[in-house]
């Protein structure tokens, strides 16, 4: 299995589109191509940052961009 880990520089819409792709696709990834792709860091300048060598929880990055209060990133938070 190829582990491949990604700093996203950003998380608008490409980034958000991406991260959904990523968490979609995960499974024919890793039976069809034998690849793992884990996002060990996002940085924003709204959201701040948030970096994590065993990986962030995308589920939680997502619903937290999308949240009202529009709060910051903590990288605690989102560890996966």
């Amino acid at each position: 299995m190829k582990n491949i880990t990604i700093c996203m520089m950003g998380f608008g819409n490409v980034g958000k589109a991406f991260a959904r792709l990523i968490q979609r696709k995960s499974d024919v990834l890793a039976s069809d191509y034998d690849i793992t792709l884990k996002i060990i860091a996002i940085t924003t300048g709204s959201h701040g940052n948030a970096i994590n060598p065993t990986g962030i929880d995308l589920d939680i990055a997502l619903k937290r961009v999308h949240s009202p209060q529009r709060s910051k990133f903590c990288s605690g938070d989102l560890a996966s």
